[in-house]
C-alpha cells in the first residue's frame, strides 16, 4: 500500500490555526507536521519584478511572493527526502474529509502513472469528466481553476513540478495550472474532499511590509 504524510504549511505566528489543526488531526490516519510557511524575504528562488510585471501586469504581493516560497521549500524537502510514497501539502485554513479513500487515490495514481492530484480549487471552470468514483467525479478542467490549498503529489510529480520553477514570477498556483509546461493536468474530485474554511490562508497572509504577520484567528 501507498504511505502518504501530510504537511500543513503556516505561518509560525498562526496559533489559533495551528491549535484548530492540532484537533482535528488527532484522528488522522496519517503522519502529519507543520511547515513554517516563508515570509517572502528571503527565497528559495529569486523573484523576478520585472518578469512579473510583464506577466501579471504587476508586481506580486509579499504573501504571494512567500506562498511560492513555501510551497517550493515543500515539494524540494520532498524530494530530497522521502519519507513517504506520496505527500499531501495543505494549507492551513482546511478542513479535510478522512473518510475519502486517499490512499486508494495514491494507489491508482501510481498504476496511471498521474504525478499530482488536487483536492481543491479557488474556482470551477469548464470541466471535461474523466471518471465516477467513491460517489465523486474525477474532472479535468478546462482552464485554471486555481488554488493551492490541497493536492495529493508523487516524488515524480514533485520533481516535475520543480523542474518547471525557475524563478517567482507568478503565484504559486497559476504556476501549478500551466500543465502544458509542467505535464501535470490539473485533475480535481468533485465535490471537493476538502473544505476551505476561512480564506485565505494564514500561510500566506504577510503585511505590506513583508514579514510574518501575527494570526489572530480565533
Amino acid at each position: 500500500m501507498p504511505s502518504i504524510q501530510i504537511v500543513l504549511v503556516s505561518l509560525k505566528s498562526a496559533r489559533a490555526r495551528r491549535e484548530r489543526l492540532d484537533q482535528h488531526l488527532a484522528d488522522s490516519p496519517f503522519p502529519w507536521r507543520f511547515f513554517d510557511a516563508s515570509d517572502g524575504s528571503q527565497t528559495a528562488l529569486p523573484y523576478q519584478p520585472d518578469l512579473a510585471t510583464k506577466l501579471m501586469g504587476r508586481q506580486l504581493k509579499p504573501a504571494e511572493i512567500g506562498c511560492f516560497d513555501s510551497h517550493y521549500r515543500v515539494l524540494a524537502e520532498f524530494v530530497d527526502d522521502p519519507r513517504s510514497d506520496y505527500l499531501m501539502v495543505c494549507e492551513d485554513d482546511l478542513w479535510i474529509d478522512f473518510s475519502f479513500p486517499f490512499v486508494a487515490v495514491a494507489r491508482a495514481m501510481g498504476d496511471a502513472g498521474v504525478g499530482y492530484v488536487r483536492f481543491y480549487a479557488r474556482r470551477a471552470p469548464g470541466a471535461r469528466h474523466l471518471a465516477y468514483w467513491c460517489d465523486r467525479w474525477l474532472v479535468r478542467y478546462l482552464w485554471e481553476p486555481f488554488g493551492t490549498q490541497c493536492y495529493l503529489v508523487s516524488v515524480a510529480g514533485a520533481r516535475r513540478l520543480l523542474a518547471s520553477l525557475t524563478g517567482i514570477a507568478r503565484p504559486i498556483d497559476n504556476e501549478f495550472d500551466r500543465f502544458w509546461e509542467n505535464g501535470l493536468p490539473a485533475d480535481p474530485f468533485v465535490p471537493a474532499t476538502v473544505l476551505e474554511l476561512s480564506p485565505p490562508s494564514a500561510s500566506v497572509r504577510a503585511p505590506k511590509g513583508g514579514g510574518a504577520e501575527e494570526d489572530t484567528t480565533a
